[in-house]
């Protein structure tokens, strides 16, 4: 049986989420536009997760707009989305769906993709720029 992940990107725009294997490979991948209104948002979080819980996730990894408390998963000023403000993605959907959760800024989840399989591997220290609805940035060293 295959390993995979469910990989939720939120932007101001659109939700793009993904599964993935433990290599990185794309299995599938689909967008929604990003509700504003806290129920609607974790109304289509739910529903996504729960479209994909049967591929048997092994877990679920957030890229956000805003600050993020990485130990607890909480986001702190969403950007364009003020709803996420001290949300807690990750103490939300542990506990409902008892799998591992983490949360990560997007522009530091675009550095880490690229250090992982793309233009950063092997560079000692990068920088990411993120154009979307909002601007973001990240850097590994």
């Amino acid at each position: 049986m295959l390993t995979t992940y469910l990989s939720i990107d939120i932007g101001g725009t659109n939700l793009k989420y993904a599964l993935l294997d433990h290599s990185g490979n794309l299995i599938s991948r689909n967008t929604v536009k990003t509700p504003h209104t806290l129920d609607e948002f974790l109304s289509t979080v739910k529903q996504i997760i729960e479209m994909n819980i049967r591929h048997h996730i092994k877990g679920i990894a957030f890229s956000v707009p805003g600050k993020v408390a990485r130990q607890s998963g909480t986001v702190y000023y969403g950007g364009s989305l003020p709803f996420l403000d001290h949300l807690s993605l990750k103490q939300i959907f542990e506990s409902q769906y008892h799998l591992p959760v983490s949360v990560e800024n997007d522009g530091k989840s675009a550095a880490l993709a690229e250090q992982w399989l793309g233009q950063l591997k092997n560079v000692e220290n990068g920088a990411m720029i993120v154009l979307g609805t909002g601007v973001g940035g990240g850097h590994h060293h």
